[in-house]
């Protein structure tokens, strides 16, 4: 979610009534397609100057699944080499972008379509499913962000490094086996992501935005009333970047 606080709790100290924040929902429920929504106060960031309603909105969920993914699970460090496979999606468009900002080199994975804008996004290299393999690299990877999950671990083994580690954002039973064998017999890692909501992830991330480092591709925008149809383009798989949901559409921060 994205917009202005109209109430704060008791006990907040860190932001007040007409703050414009973002955040990515601690409850267990939802509630984000709504009017108002309740936030915890380690949950929310301010939106940093000069970033709009629309954009921080589209930012938490996806953007903290692919920082989480990277730094706290793939210990993605300067130049390691990454693989992001789905990099032209939600997540996988914050990926490149955040690969690179920790100072990796980044293979991207996407169609012939949007390697233009994987590669404007800083992509080092593009690899397009549609006419060629990502399982033919010619050296191996660190770290591995799946983001589709359509092929088994098994099949990334040739070209993840010895002590690499694989990061998928569906815990298939396959992948939840390993996670729990590997550690038995070998140097390399298998998980998955489960995003945390985090204010001080959303504060690094309006950082690398003030700094030029992270912005935002918009697939589409979607009224309230309109809300079966934004999920129905979500779940198409053909969506570019990130599909919102507009709440108030005359809502801007002063």
């Amino acid at each position: 979610v994205a917009g202005e606080v109209v109430e704060v709790g008791a006990n907040v100290a860190g932001f007040s009534v007409g703050d414009w924040v973002f955040a990515r929902l601690d409850s267990a429920s939802g509630g984000a397609s709504a009017e108002l929504a309740a936030v915890g106060e380690r949950a929310a960031a301010k939106i940093p100057a000069g970033l709009s309603v629309i954009d921080a909105a589209a930012i938490p969920l996806a953007a903290l699944t692919a920082l989480q993914g990277l730094r706290d699970l793939g210990h993605l460090g300067a130049d390691q080499r990454v693989l992001v496979v789905g990099a032209s999606g939600g997540v996988g468009h914050y990926a490149v972008q955040i690969a690179k900002a920790l100072g990796a080199h980044v293979t991207a994975v996407c169609s012939g379509k949007n390697i233009e804008m994987v590669q404007d996004l800083g992509a080092d290299a593009v690899i397009d499913y549609t006419t060629e393999t990502i399982f033919d690299a010619r050296e191996p990877f660190d770290v591995i962000l799946d983001l589709v999950v359509k092929e088994p671990y098994s099949r990334f083994k040739s070209i993840l490094s010895g002590d690499g580690v694989y990061v998928a954002t569906l815990p298939t039973p396959g992948l939840l086996a390993r996670m729990v064998l590997m550690p038995l017999y070998s140097r390399r890692r298998a998980h998955f992501v489960m995003v945390k909501p985090s204010g001080d992830d959303l504060e690094e991330l309006a950082e690398l935005s003030r700094e030029g480092k992270l912005r935002t591709v918009i697939d589409s925008v979607y009224p309230l009333a309109e809300l079966r149809s934004a999920h129905e383009r979500s779940e198409s798989h053909r969506v570019v970047g990130k599909v919102v949901v507009e709440i108030c559409p005359d809502c801007v921060p002063a």
